[in-house]
């Protein structure tokens, strides 16, 4: 960060919880989860909740929902040039808090999640 200048304006805290957390993603304009192999990505599901625009990469299992729910930018793993393009597409975008949130928020709702338990059960055991 400090060869490229950044290190006053891009902060990586590691791991946060309660008030502490609330209180970054609520100072936050993009989260960023640039990882490998991440088998959900429940922080960047926190996020989009939070009403945050997202640059995931490929290795996150819910950058499809990124594309669909068109909460973020989606990059390719371990390709620099491919993260800089999808955080200047975000810091450069005009994104819908409130949809992102109400989006979020009707996709990661018990109600969604029992229901797409409940299909994936009858589809198996049928």
């Amino acid at each position: 960060l400090e060869q490229l200048g950044l290190q006053h304006r891009v902060h990586c805290p590691g791991h946060v919880v309660g008030d502490d957390k609330a209180l970054l993603l609520a100072g936050a304009d993009i989260f960023v989860l640039p990882s490998v192999s991440e088998n959900f990505g429940i922080a960047a599901a926190e996020a989009m909740v939070a009403r945050l625009r997202l640059v995931v990469s490929e290795g996150v299992d819910l950058a499809p929902v990124v594309r669909t729910l068109q909460a973020g930018s989606v990059c390719v793993t371990n390709d620099e040039a491919s993260l800089v393009r999808a955080l200047r597409e975000q810091l450069n975008a005009a994104p819908d808090r409130e949809r992102l949130r109400a989006e979020a928020g009707r996709h990661f709702a018990w109600e969604s999640s029992a229901l797409k338990l409940k299909n994936l059960y009858a589809e198996v055991f049928a």
